[in-house]
């Protein structure tokens, strides 16, 4: 898996390509905690070029929602296929476009 970082007007964009599972969901984990150590408090995780994501994938996400939103911060993935919808929509926002997950 490969992880393209940007930042856009305060904002952490995460766009992870491949499979997030067991191996490199903490890849995914580190990515993020670095992003919120470094202030971030909105991060949008891009979930377009993710082509599979198991347990340890969906539990790093949702970690990740719970201690953005327990800080006042905001946790939203952009492009999520429905099944990843069905498992997560109690814990994160969905966007279907980038302007929309910036906002």
């Amino acid at each position: 898996m490969e992880i393209v970082t940007e930042d856009q007007g305060g904002v952490a964009i995460l766009r992870p390509k491949g499979k997030i599972e067991m191996m490199y969901a903490p890849e995914l984990r580190e990515a993020i905690q670095a992003k919120t150590a470094a202030g971030f408090n909105k991060i949008v995780i891009d979930m377009r070029s993710v082509t599979f994501l198991d347990s340890s994938g969906y539990g790093v996400l949702i970690e990740a929602a719970h201690a953005l939103t327990e800080k006042g911060g905001s946790f939203r993935l952009l492009g999520a296929q429905n099944r990843m919808k069905l498992l997560l929509n109690q814990n994160v926002i969905f966007c279907e476009s980038e302007a929309e997950a910036l906002a």
